[in-house]
C-alpha cells in the first residue's frame, strides 16, 4: 500500500499536473513571443520577470507533481522549491497588476496607442495575474508569513538587475518614475534608489498579505485543505 499526497482538495493529482502544463506553456510561450519581439531590452522589465518567474513557477509546479505522483526521494526538496515560487509569483504578480492600472496605464493608453500595443499591455499586466491565482486556488499549498522573504528576495534581486544594468551597460532606466526618482538618466543617485527598494519592500509585505487572506478564503471553500504546505495530506491507494 502506498500513500500519495494529495495536491488539491477539489482536483485530482493528474488534473493538477494537467492545469500547470497549460499555465506554464501559455506563461512561457509568451515569453519566448515577447523575447522574439523586444530582444534583451524585454528583460529589464519587472513584468518580464515576472512572466518569466511564472513559467519557473509553473515548471516547478510540475515538476513537484510528478515527484508526489511518482513517490521520488526528492520531493521534499521539490515541495520547497515550489512553496518559494508560489510565494514569489503570487505576489509580485498582483504588484504588476494593480502598480500597473494604479500608476502606468494613463501613460500607457494614450490617444494614438494602436489596439495591437492595448491589447499586449493589457495581457502583459492582467493574464499573469490570473494565471498565479489559478495556480494558488487549484493547488492546497499553504504558504505561511516567513515566506515572504522570497518575493522580497526577487523583487530586490530585480531592482539590483536595474541597477547594475545602467550602471555597466549604458542602459536608459526601464520607466519613467525611475529617472524621476533618481534625478535623471544619467549615473545613480542611491539614497533615493535606497528608499524605492524600501517601498519595494513594503509592497511585497502588503500583497503578500493578500495573498494568504486568499488562502484562508481558499482553504473555506475546500476545508479538507487545512495542512498544505508544511505537511503531507495522504490517501491511500
Amino acid at each position: 500500500m502506498n500513500s500519495i499526497e494529495r495536491l488539491s482538495n477539489s482536483v485530482s493529482n493528474n488534473t493538477i499536473l494537467s492545469i500547470r502544463t497549460i499555465l506554464f506553456l501559455v506563461a512561457f510561450g509568451w515569453v519566448l513571443w515577447r523575447l522574439s519581439i523586444a530582444g534583451w531590452s524585454y528583460f529589464f522589465f519587472l513584468t518580464s520577470w515576472n512572466w518569466i518567474l511564472c513559467s519557473f513557477g509553473f515548471l516547478c509546479g510540475i515538476i513537484y507533481t510528478l515527484a508526489v505522483n511518482n513517490q521520488w526521494k526528492s520531493k521534499t526538496l521539490f515541495r520547497m522549491l515550489h512553496i518559494a515560487m508560489l510565494a514569489i509569483v503570487s505576489t509580485i504578480s498582483w504588484i504588476v497588476c494593480l502598480g500597473f492600472w494604479a500608476l502606468l496605464n494613463s501613460i500607457v493608453f494614450g490617444k494614438d496607442v494602436s489596439f495591437q500595443t492595448r491589447w499586449t499591455q493589457t495581457f502583459s499586466h492582467s493574464i499573469n495575474l490570473i494565471l498565479a491565482m489559478i495556480d494558488l486556488f487549484a493547488s492546497n499549498t499553504n504558504l505561511k508569513f516567513i515566506h515572504v522573504v522570497y518575493p522580497i528576495g526577487a523583487v530586490l534581486g530585480y531592482q539590483a538587475l536595474v541597477l547594475v544594468g545602467h550602471g555597466g551597460y549604458g542602459t536608459k532606466w526601464p520607466y519613467s518614475f525611475m529617472a524621476k526618482v533618481n534625478g535623471g538618466e544619467d549615473g545613480i543617485n542611491w539614497m533615493p534608489m535606497v528608499m524605492m527598494g524600501a517601498a519595494v519592500v513594503v509592497a511585497c509585505v502588503i500583497m503578500y498579505g493578500l495573498c494568504l487572506f486568499l488562502i484562508k478564503i481558499r482553504n473555506r471553500l475546500f476545508p479538507d485543505g487545512k495542512t498544505r504546505a508544511s505537511s503531507v495530506v495522504e490517501v491511500v491507494v
